[in-house]
């Protein structure tokens, strides 16, 4: 064995082989004098009281210290030693006794040592065996040289143990030389070293990492330590704050502030503005904590700041927003309502209290269903159900309960707000209160289907109803019948005491007449003293004696305005299947009847086709109109249109016109002949291909001017027409917008969807569309909205009173606003006055047409003269004040 194994073998195989008390005490040269164990007991506590001081003290020679130990406070020391006491012969380098904690510390006996059954360098951690080498080394070869090393060993159980050597060289007063320390557990001490220099490097690479600025103040308010973030934040360096007071960078005011928190043991959040020596002023977040010593006292406090400045600058960015949009919500008087998924009204602008009467508080937090109509709810969440499941927004026209009582129409528009995956969170309802339009749009729907002046059901209302009683009539077998009712001297009344008195005339006899009726039965004014009957389940004869009774009941005198007027009816009666097939065969019929009736002096004329001196007329008349059709023998007359902005003339309605027996024929006098006998489609085509024909010869010849012309959808978006538009567009320069089609609006009703399917792909031909006899049709207007529409042509019947009717007045006004909300321009028919013109240009009318203008006429003369032209422009100038006042 050479020096260094059996010095290795004498202090580690020692080391590792201690046990507790003289009952684990290991000896290996039992020849040993009692003074030289008690030297040796002195050496080792010498050791453990110097476990601290690297240099080992001297074996104690004096024999007065010898006698003051013995064998008892020896035994004590060792059963009381906190480690593994050893001691190693250094001539033969063996273990001389091993005692303490061996089996606590290595998990091996401490014979196990001695008797040489451990390998001793396999308890050694190999990564600390150089180091270990070095310090023995320098042991050996110099006495006064001490051991005070830490390393790793290797327990029985497995693992590694960290463990501390203090050794010296010591010599008996019989100058026997060994070795002699201890060995002690510091495997706890190390772990939590471990677990402080992990906790810091931890701390420290939050600390260099973190945005935040920490800082640790003491009692006296000196920064002790600051992250570096203070530079990003503060801007100032840890190494110019640490060890500064903290007054320099608060004001008193905040300072006091915190001590008043740290005297009340209650930490502290303070926003702060802050100035950085860069001049920026930054916004601060200040959290202040508190710690206290163990009896309670002050100790310091933990300071943590963070830059708020961008939220802070978000905060204003968000009280502004939410200043402008209250402003704006506050102004509004459309309603806007956010409401959940569960339709809990989230939230609500103020002009809720405009709309429904309700303050914001008494919806928010409520179901908003309770406030819609219940028979509108189930339309309104089908929709609702349906744009959900397809993920769009939709609009919908409801009625909601008034606070009050009443309901409101309201117009809304739905959508839903979505998170960022795209999934619905709310609901967002924008309503606005359309009580008055459907007020309006209700009234103009009445007036199409009841005449004003009677409240009674108008002719298109009749022959709607007259259509559907004559489909039920031919499925069941039941007869049908039609009265009409010719007023007798009702001219004299109007022309003696004028037309105000007429007009009471005529709604005292509607109310006779209908107080006649039967259940079932329908009266209609027909217009002027005209009005018919319609009698379902009625045969000829029953007819008859109804319109007699009818007749008695208005027949007399009556007292107008304080004077007796004489006033008699005569009544024509017309029947299904006998006189006619359809509604005009049997309007015709009773027509023919009642001016019979009026011609013979008998009160009440039964229709018989046999005797009627207009059946032969009626065939001759429809046989000329059918050749006029196969030879398109007709022919437009122009009336123009005067454009109200400016006064230009521009374009001109085609009227068609047809020459017969030397007179000039209005469409008026044969188009319902043309639509009973089926040629209107035949009469449509015809004046179709003279108006496309008309454009381009003016574009030939360089006149800018448009024409419009009045036929059906349906003739119109026929394949021939179609392709002969198509091919002028193409090849003969026509400028498609250059025509305008006026649809009648008796053509909407017959087939909604192929006329609005006619009118777009019309539309997409470049022809513009008009809407003729706006107002005084029957169309929904539900419906017109849906129709590409770019003019409507306001009944020449609501023109005739302006001036003199408040009543015709608002009606104009609000078929202007429709129809401009309609997004067409407006057209007026039928002016014949200045005061007319005057009062449409007031009111926003875009153009005009009326014999004022300009009478139909042939294409050589239809253009207004210059001196017609300066008095229509005069009259469309604003007149300025006098200077006299």
């Amino acid at each position: 064995m050479n020096i260094h194994s059996g010095v290795y073998g004498l202090w580690l195989g020692g080391a590792l082989s201690l046990g507790w008390g003289m009952t684990h005490l290991a000896w290996s040269l039992p020849s040993l004098a009692l003074s030289d164990l008690l030297l040796v007991g002195v050496g080792l506590f010498q050791i453990h009281l110097a476990r601290s001081w690297p240099k080992p003290l001297p074996a104690p020679e004096s024999p007065t210290v010898l006698r003051t130990l013995t064998a008892e406070r020896y035994q004590l020391f060792i059963e009381n030693f906190q480690g593994i006491a050893f001691q190693g012969d250094l001539d033969t380098l063996r273990p001389i006794l091993l005692g303490g904690q061996v089996r606590q510390i290595t998990g091996y006996e401490p014979g196990e040592f001695l008797a040489g059954q451990v390998d001793l360098f396999r308890l050694l951690a190999r990564r600390d065996l150089p180091r270990v080498r070095r310090e023995m080394t320098r042991l050996l070869q110099d006495p006064e040289h001490g051991v005070d090393v830490e390393f790793r060993i290797r327990p029985k159980g497995g693992g590694e143990r960290w463990v501390r050597l203090v050794a010296g060289r010591a010599a008996t007063a019989r100058g026997h030389r060994f070795i002699q320390g201890a060995f002690y557990d510091i495997h706890p001490r190390k772990e939590a070293e471990a677990a402080a220099l992990r906790s810091e490097a931890m701390l420290r690479q939050i600390s260099d990492t973190i945005q935040d600025v920490v800082l640790l103040v003491d009692q006296e308010g000196v920064i002790q330590y600051v992250t570096p973030s203070a530079e990003a934040v503060l801007g100032f360096s840890p190494a110019q704050m640490q060890g500064h007071s903290g007054l320099e960078y608060v004001s008193p005011e905040v300072y006091r502030v915190a001590l008043e928190g740290g005297r009340q043991g209650k930490a502290l959040t303070l926003e702060l503005q802050h100035r950085r020596p860069d001049g920026r002023e930054v916004w601060l977040e200040t959290r202040l904590s508190y710690r206290y010593d163990p009896q309670g006292r002050l100790s310091g406090m933990v300071v943590g700041i963070s830059d708020i400045t961008v939220r802070k600058g978000a905060e204003e960015a968000l009280r502004q927003s939410e200043q402008t949009l209250r402003q704006i919500t506050d102004a509004m008087t459309d309603m806007v309502m956010l409401l959940g998924l569960d339709g809990v009204v989230r939230y609500v602008t103020p002009s809720v209290r405009g709309v429904l009467g309700y303050d914001q508080a008494e919806l928010v937090g409520t179901q908003a269903e309770r406030l819609v109509e219940p028979s509108d709810l189930p339309e309104l969440e089908r929709q609702g159900r349906l744009a959900y499941a397809e993920g769009r927004s939709y609009k919908v026209e409801y009625r909601c309960r008034h606070k009050q009582g009443h309901l409101v129409w309201l117009e809304a528009t739905v959508d839903f707000a979505r998170d960022a995956g795209g999934e619905p969170v709310s609901v967002v309802v924008g309503a606005r209160d359309v009580s008055e339009r459907k007020r309006q749009q209700a009234h103009v729907e009445f007036m199409a289907f009841h005449d004003e002046l009677t409240q009674l059901p108008n002719r298109r209302a009749l022959k709607q109803q007259a259509e559907l009683a004559l489909e039920g009539a031919r499925s069941s077998g039941q007869p049908l019948a039609l009265l009409y009712f010719d007023l007798d001297n009702f001219k004299a009344v109007n022309d003696t005491l004028g037309h105000d008195a007429g007009d009471e005339l005529l709604v005292e006899i509607a109310g006779m007449l209908a107080r006649q009726l039967r259940p079932g039965d329908l009266l209609a004014r027909l217009g002027g003293d005209e009005f018919a009957c319609l009698l379902p389940a009625t045969d000829p004869e029953q007819a008859r004696q109804i319109a007699v009774r009818m007749a008695r009941a208005v027949r007399g005198t009556f007292t107008l305005r304080k004077q007796a007027v004489g006033l008699g009816v005569s009544v024509g009666v017309a029947s299904f299947p006998h006189d006619g097939q359809s509604f005009v065969e049997l309007l015709k019929a009773s027509d023919i009847a009642m001016y019979e009736a009026k011609e013979s002096g008998g009160r009440v004329v039964v229709y018989e086709s046999g005797k009627s001196p207009y059946t032969h007329e009626r065939l001759r008349l429809e046989a000329e109109l059918r050749e006029a059709a196969e030879r398109h023998a007709f022919e437009f007359y122009y009336q123009p249109f005067l454009r109200l902005a400016d006064g230009r003339v521009d374009e001109a309605e085609a009227l068609l016109r047809w020459r017969n027996r030397g007179e000039v024929v209005s469409a008026a006098g044969f188009i319902p002949l043309a639509e009973e006998t089926g040629l209107i489609a035949q009469i449509d085509q015809a004046a179709f291909s003279l108006a496309l024909w008309q454009l381009v010869r003016w574009q030939q010849q360089g006149l800018p001017y448009g024409l419009s012309i009045n036929i059906s959808a349906q003739s119109a978006a026929r394949t021939g027409a179609l392709t002969e538009l198509n091919h002028l567009v193409q090849h003969g320069g026509l400028e498609p917008y250059r025509l305008t089609l006026e649809i009648t609006e008796s053509a909407l009703l017959r087939d909604p969807e192929e006329v609005r399917a006619a009118l777009l792909e019309l539309k997409a031909l470049g022809v513009r569309l008009a809407m003729d006899d706006f107002g005084s049709g029957y169309a929904s207007l539900a419906y017109l909205r849906q129709l590409p529409l770019d003019r409507i042509k306001i009944d020449r019947s609501f023109i005739t009173h302006l001036g003199s009717s408040r009543r015709d007045e608002k009606l104009v006004r609000a078929a202007i606003d429709l129809g401009h909300s309609l997004e067409a321009e407006v057209l007026a028919e039928g002016v014949e006055t200045l005061e007319q013109l005057q009062w449409l240009r007031e009111n926003g009318c875009d153009l005009v047409q009326g014999n004022l203008i300009g009478l139909p006429a042939p294409l050589e003369a239809w253009y207004p003269s210059p001196v017609a032209l300066g008095r229509l422009h005069l009259a469309l100038t604003p007149r300025k004040p006098s200077a006299l006042g």
